[in-house]
């Protein structure tokens, strides 16, 4: 089980970008395609500081919890 975060704030992201902390995800894949949807979704261009795939990222559920 794999979480996507804000690397700033540690809360767990949900589908559509605000904080669900019962979000997870059963593989890496599916945690990276949701990174990409809400990079998508954001309306910013890449090259901003606060683009969603620059901000957030993917830990596995035991990792998480352990940092």
């Amino acid at each position: 089980m794999f979480y996507v975060y804000n690397l700033d704030t540690t809360l767990i992201i949900g589908k559509d970008g605000s904080p669900d902390h019962r979000q997870s995800y059963k593989t890496m894949a599916a945690a990276k395609a949701a990174i990409t949807r809400i990079s998508k979704a954001s309306g910013m261009m890449p090259s901003d500081v606060d683009y969603p795939l620059y901000t957030l990222g993917i830990a596995e559920a035991g990792y998480f919890h352990k940092h």
